[in-house]
This record gives C-alpha cells, sequence and structure tokens, in this order.
C-alpha cells in the first residue's frame, strides 16, 4: 500500500467526510475514500479508492473501512454507489459482492488500453432497492 503525501492531501481536501484511515501502532495500515458526484442532487457515489498494507489483509480491515466509506455516502444523500475493480482482484471483488454490490459491466479499456475493470453498483435504501 503506497499513498503519496500530495494524493493523501488532495483526498483530506476534498472527500473530508468520506476518507477514513486504518492506523495500527501510529501507522497507517489502510484506508478508503468515497466521492459524490454532483449534478444539482447528490444521488451518486462513488468508493474511489480502497488500500490495506499486505501483512494486514484478510483482518477484515478493508471492508469495515469500505462499509464506513458506504455510511458516510449515505448520510450526504447518496442513493446509488458505483466502484471498479479489476477482474483479477478476486478478493476485492469478493469484498464488494458480500456488500451487496453487483456487476452492471465489464470495460475493456476503463483506465485506458488493457486497463479493464468491472464495474460494480449498489442501491441504497429510499430507491427500493435496498
Amino acid at each position: 500500500m503506497s499513498l503519496s503525501r500530495m494524493t493523501l492531501t488532495q483526498y483530506l481536501y476534498l472527500f473530508q467526510s468520506t476518507f477514513l484511515v486504518s492506523e495500527s501502532s501510529n501507522a497507517t495500515v489502510g484506508f478508503a475514500v468515497g466521492g459524490v458526484a454532483f449534478s444539482g442532487v447528490p444521488e451518486i457515489g462513488w468508493i474511489l479508492d480502497v488500500a490495506v498494507a499486505p501483512p494486514f489483509q484478510g483482518r477484515r480491515i478493508g471492508p469495515t473501512l469500505c462499509q464506513h466509506v458506504v455510511a458516510a455516502l449515505n448520510r450526504l444523500g447518496v442513493r446509488k454507489i458505483y466502484a471498479t475493480v479489476a477482474p483479477e482482484n478476486a478478493r476485492s471483488l469478493q469484498m464488494l459482492l458480500s456488500m451487496k454490490f453487483h456487476v452492471t459491466d465489464d470495460v475493456a479499456d476503463y483506465f485506458g488500453p488493457g486497463q479493464r475493470r468491472l464495474l460494480v453498483e449498489r442501491h441504497e435504501q429510499g430507491e427500493g432497492n435496498a
């Protein structure tokens, strides 16, 4: 897990209420960040990034951080949450599926040539699809 100081600072400025970190012995061991796509009303949110340092993986840190990001997005009024995941990232895909996300698209070049991603989404309460 590597997060540059510049990226950390930008996440803190842009996503104060939806940026979470996990620490152990004063060291950051994981983080998750969400964002809201504003088009007048904050209905659509994104889980933008989740990472857990390898020695701490498998301890439910990622899912716990994601659950807190989802709750923060809900408090902002989000009704639909999206995320992308590399198809070969089985651990992240399983985590999202266990959190009631479902795959809606498989995009070959999502982030550019050869950068295949699965688009997943989750409908929140208030839309009738919780």
